[in-house]
């Protein structure tokens, strides 16, 4: 039984691998051979605030998915352990799912297709966005909190670095008036002419 149903689990990892790619393929296939221009998207500058904001919703419904799940835990509990967990994770993915095609999204929050995109290429868009969300919200808070310590060590780190050249420009100015003062002061006792010297004549009588 245990070697029939581990078959049966080798043959559907088979057919989706073997399903990812073909898809994959017929995508590719479509776009390289279509009179349509290929699928480009727009850059659109967040601020930071925003994108913790974003990252801390996604945490916030991760933790609500894994409460629940562990309520299917405990309902199943006392079954068979390696197919409850796989069970769970299932559930927990395919829900991940439902909130992400109901509007929970992160590509669409930095990028956007361009004006010149088919409809088609915008619900491709869509269907990476809507399996990307899935997989972030999936993978738990912690994973979701991880990249959030991250982000925010990165927003520091440019954060400083800028601070850091803006305080070397500033000190790079200051020492250049400074040169400029003292090359003017040392000038000046040059230029300048003792008492009585102007309009003086010698006499030679």
């Amino acid at each position: 039984m245990t070697t029939r149903r581990n078959g049966s689990l080798n043959t559907l990892r088979k057919i989706l691998l073997f399903g990812l790619f073909g898809i994959t393929l017929v995508i590719f296939g479509g776009q390289l051979f279509s009179t349509e221009p290929p699928l480009s998207v727009v850059f659109e500058n967040k601020n930071p605030d925003e994108v913790f904001n974003l990252l801390i919703s996604l945490w916030m419904i991760a933790w609500l998915l894994e409460s629940l799940l562990e309520v299917l835990l405990n309902i199943f509990k006392g079954q068979n352990d390696g197919d409850t967990k796989k069970f769970t994770y299932t559930v927990g993915f395919l829900l991940s799912l439902f909130i992400a095609m109901a509007g929970v999204r992160t590509l669409d929050v930095f990028f956007t297709p361009n004006e010149e995109a088919s409809l088609l290429q915008q619900k491709f868009f869509y269907f990476i966005d809507v399996v990307l969300t899935a997989g972030v919200l999936a993978g738990g808070s912690d994973s979701i909190h991880q990249l959030t310590q991250t982000f925010r060590s990165l927003v520091l780190s440019v954060k400083q670095s800028s601070e850091d050249d803006a305080r070397n420009q500033g000190n790079d100015a200051g020492q250049d008036r400074q040169l400029g003062t003292a090359g003017d002061a040392t000038v000046e006792p040059a230029q300048a002419s003792t008492p009585g010297q102007e309009g003086s004549v010698v006499n030679t009588g």
